[in-house]
């Protein structure tokens, strides 16, 4: 009998190389489309990062806390400058860039500069001019390294120096958090940097509030009473970059007048150097819900032939001396505010010198103080103390052992404390003694 050929080895044989086949070509398949999804992960990473710059802040997480040193009212951050200079700048709100201070420092690193600008100063008065470096490589502790275009002031007016009694380089503006939410917790000393696509909001205890955000500018509607005038609704910028309560520009609002009691004389600093204006008391400022009574107060006019009318945005500012009593976060993604009072240091009463001196601290350690100027009919006026004054000893205690944040401390402290302070005036040494007095309530009946 004839055998049928045996076709059933030759037909398993093309059926497993073809099952094999298919395999390779799934496998295959299956690592093209994995190349296409990290392509496009990748793509929308950096579109994302492109999109939203600051980001690189957070290395990748939800959020990053960076320490600050609280210095004379200042938020002051230790900066790792373009790789290769440690370096301290102010965080401000205030501020829509970031700005070196010393232009020796971008000199002695051989940076280029694109372009020089004019800028108005923080007064919203004087004009001041900066140079644009770009791809400057920033980076604060804990934080990731972000690469942005700076500008680099062509002469350092502000004197942060004498002011903080501490090295100041620069300042960190806005350009480079606008992105994110902010949180400033002033009783640990740290920033948080949060994602805003990963922040669900605060924790209990805190109150939110509308913001307005203009030019990464955060500014917030308050209402305040001077003088005859009830209540007053201003805007006023939320302003880390100031050192103090609260400042109005009287003639931003027809209703905005001087107290019946104020003095003359410098009532801050920034980058057109010293700020010049009054100083007294508002009867209330109201921030949200929260409500503070006599309240020391600078005033300061603005320049009408420097700024167009049209482009002012604020009455007035809140400084650090007032926001330190919350913890705060700034959701700018959300033009949104969240407060919450300290516990223990809500309702101090607030500090301010009494006794009319401004003092600057200079020498290598900030160790010498000289008195910069002093306000007419404060103690230390009446006392015969004068602007050039150095200062060998503050209540007996020489002042190589005092720092300035000291000093400015016991300077204000409860009226009717006794200060003694021994003076080098010329080649003389000189003594004077004088009470510390709540000048601004003189005429407060």
């Amino acid at each position: 009998m004839k055998r049928e050929p045996n076709c059933g080895t030759k037909t398993n044989y093309w059926e497993q190389n073809e099952l094999k086949y298919v395999r390779y070509l799934s496998k295959e398949l299956f690592k093209l489309r994995l190349l296409t999804v990290i392509i496009l992960t990748l793509f929308s990473l950096t579109h994302v990062l492109a999109q939203f710059p600051g980001r690189e802040l957070l290395r990748g997480r939800k959020h990053v806390e960076v320490p600050f040193e609280y210095i004379q009212g200042f938020i002051v951050l230790n900066v790792d400058f373009n790789r290769f200079l440690p370096l301290k700048f102010i965080f401000d709100t205030g501020a829509e860039n970031t700005l070196v201070l010393k232009k020796e420092i971008t000199d002695l690193l051989g940076m280029e500069y694109s372009k020089k600008i004019s800028l108005i100063g923080s007064d919203l008065s004087n004009i001041v001019f900066a140079y644009i470096t770009r791809n400057v490589n920033l980076k604060f502790e804990n934080s990731g390294r972000i690469t942005q275009d700076i500008l680099v002031l062509e002469d350092d007016l502000n004197n942060l120096d004498m002011i903080t009694g501490t090295n100041i380089d620069g300042i960190i503006g806005a350009s480079i958090f606008k992105n994110l939410v902010v949180e400033i917790d002033y009783r640990r000393s740290r920033l948080i940097f949060h994602d805003p696509q990963y922040y669900t909001g605060p924790n209990a205890g805190f109150t939110s509030f509308d913001l307005k955000v203009v030019k990464n500018k955060p500014y917030m509607e308050c209402y305040t009473g001077v003088g005859v005038n009830d209540s007053i609704k201003i805007n006023l910028l939320l302003d880390t970059g100031a050192s103090l309560n609260y400042l109005l520009h009287e003639n931003t609002h027809e209703q905005i007048d001087l107290p019946e009691y104020v003095i003359p004389g410098q009532i801050g600093t920034g980058i057109s150097g010293s700020l010049q204006g009054f100083l007294g008391k508002v009867n209330f400022l109201t921030v949200g819900q929260y409500k503070f009574e006599r309240l020391t107060t600078s005033f300061q006019n603005l320049d009408s032939s420097v700024i167009d009318a049209s482009s002012v945005t604020r009455n007035g500012i809140i400084g650090n001396r007032l926001l330190e009593r919350f913890t705060v976060v700034i959701d700018y993604p959300n033009e949104k505010i969240h407060m919450k009072p300290r516990r223990f240091n809500f309702t101090k009463p607030f500090r301010y010198d009494k006794s009319g001196l401004i003092i600057f601290a200079i020498g290598r350690n900030f160790d010498k103080f000289y008195i910069k100027s002093v306000i007419e009919g404060t103690p230390a006026y009446l006392a015969g103390l004068q602007p050039g004054d150095y200062i060998l000893g503050f209540n007996g205690i020489p002042t190589r052992f005092l720092s300035l944040e000291s000093i400015n401390r016991k300077l204000s402290r409860k009226p009717g404390k006794k200060i003694n302070l021994t003076i080098a005036r010329n080649s003389q040494k000189l003594k004077f003694s004088f009470r510390l007095e709540d000048f601004l309530e003189k005429n407060i009946k």
